[in-house]
């Protein structure tokens, strides 16, 4: 049964860690997790947190923070007591195990067998078989192409290199960018919605002028300046918008640039978070990347010829 009262919480504001116990199934789709749950300016609550059952899950060893709008309301597990439950689209895992926004949560300590664990990975990394692509990666148009079988053999590889290179993160420390400084939209007068927006308006702007752009422009468009945004900031913008053109859309971001016109360091990221194959090597990730704006630019050609009046060329 649906909720009586569900509450909307501000977008990166809330961390958790996760605590000991398995997971309950919350509908066919996604999982709860008990955790000890601390918003901004907060105390530490016990909480459940639930997650789409495609989500990397939460390491206990990690400080993790809840993005997009999660919802809190109240839930009746069976033979349970009430208890505040919290659905996210996901989380970022922080670089750190402690933030002074959040300093009630400790995670627990590092695994001793991490580094074991790391050296297995690369073992396996090294012999994925290449399936329809590089290492797995297919378009849609290319995936739609497969045999029965294939499309099966594709989707098992693609599973396997993501979870190596997940295993592979969790081993060595390294995940998911933090926050660093505070984005821009904790400030007043700043609405994370009216930030995307007008990121967005100016990555199609730049797709219907067939050319790649850079956050200078990007936060102007937004009445910001580049070094109002983290490179976690930035992440979150593009996954926002691209997460809105769906699992076959195209992707604006690969639209974006460094400074040096180079390919940005979280784009590898931003494909793992909007559910495309991710943990990709150098050259698989450039090759991505030039596809999809080839995409991008195609899609825009045609919506520009298609709204370009009568008489014009």
């Amino acid at each position: 049964m649906a909720p009586a009262v569900a509450f909307p919480l501000a977008p990166d504001s809330v961390a958790f860690t996760v605590t000991a116990g398995g997971t309950v199934p919350d509908g066919s789709t996604r999982l709860i997790y008990e955790a000890d749950v601390q918003p901004t300016g907060s105390v530490v609550v016990p909480a459940r947190i639930s997650l789409p059952r495609a989500a990397t899950p939460p390491l206990p060893h990690r400080l993790h923070v809840l993005y997009g709008t999660p919802l809190l309301q109240t839930s009746v597990l069976p033979s349970t007591e009430p208890a505040w439950l919290i659905r996210a689209d996901g989380f970022t895992s922080l670089p750190a195990p402690t933030d002074a926004r959040w300093p009630g949560l400790r995670p627990d300590p590092v695994p001793v067998q991490a580094p074991r664990r790391q050296q297995e990975v690369k073992a396996f990394t090294v012999g994925v078989a290449k399936v329809g692509g590089e290492y797995g990666y297919l378009t849609p148009q290319e995936f739609m192409k497969l045999s029965r079988p294939q499309r099966r053999r594709y989707q098992q590889k693609v599973k396997q290199r993501r979870q190596a290179s997940q295993s592979a993160q969790a081993a060595s420390g390294r995940t998911h960018m933090g926050p660093g400084a505070d984005p821009p939209w904790t400030r007043p007068g700043v609405s994370r919605a009216a930030v995307v927006k007008a990121v967005r308006n100016a990555l199609v702007s730049a797709a219907r002028r067939q050319v790649c752009v850079g956050w200078h422009t990007l936060a102007e468009a937004a009445g910001l300046r580049p070094a109002d945004f983290s490179d976690w900031a930035r992440t979150s913008v593009l996954v926002s918008i691209d997460q809105a053109s769906g699992p076959d859309g195209v992707l604006l971001s690969s639209l974006v640039v460094s400074s040096r016109n180079a390919p940005v360091p979280y784009f590898d990221e931003i494909l793992g978070r909007v559910g495309r194959p991710s943990g990709l090597r150098p050259i698989e990730l450039g090759q991505v990347r030039k596809a999809e704006q080839a995409r991008v630019f195609a899609a825009y050609a045609q919506l520009s010829d298609l709204t370009q009046p009568e008489g014009e060329s």
